[in-house]
Formats: structure tokens, C-alpha cells, sequence
């Protein structure tokens, strides 16, 4: 569901699935929710080298970690 949410534009339509899901996670728990990680990243395609790593909790410190390996394509 949170990926037929993301297809809508309209915030009304997406508020509605939404609201279903987390219908859902409140009745079922099929899960419990103890850190959110909301991070973009934007990289432009002329940029080489970058590696995106999602997921980890250290993200952010890896994105810059290995900076003298990237390089910009002119």
C-alpha cells in the first residue's frame, strides 16, 4: 500500500490510502515502528562514483564517505 500511495499525485487520493493502511497496522500489528528513517537523496546523472546504499543507519556518513572516489562527467 505505501507504494500505490506514492503512484497518486492528488493528496487527497493518497490521504485515503494511507489512511487504510494504518487501519491496517493498528488492527493487525504486524510490526511496531521504533525509528523512520526519511531521507532524499539527489544525485545528478553527472555525477560518477556515488554508491546509494539505503536502508542503513549510518546512510549519511557513507554518501560522503568515499568522496575522493567520485568525480563529475563533463
Amino acid at each position: 500500500m505505501w507504494e500505490e500511495g506514492v503512484k497518486y499525485v492528488d493528496p487527497e487520493k493518497r490521504k485515503e490510502v494511507y489512511f487504510e493502511l494504518e487501519k491496517i497496522l493498528a488492527e493487525e500489528l504486524p510490526t511496531i515502528f521504533l525509528y523512520n528513517d526519511n531521507e532524499i537523496v539527489a544525485v545528478n546523472d553527472r555525477v560518477k562514483g556515488v554508491t546509494i546504499v539505503s536502508g542503513l543507519w549510518d546512510y549519511a556518513a557513507k554518501v560522503f564517505f568515499d568522496i575522493f572516489n567520485v568525480w563529475i562527467e563533463e
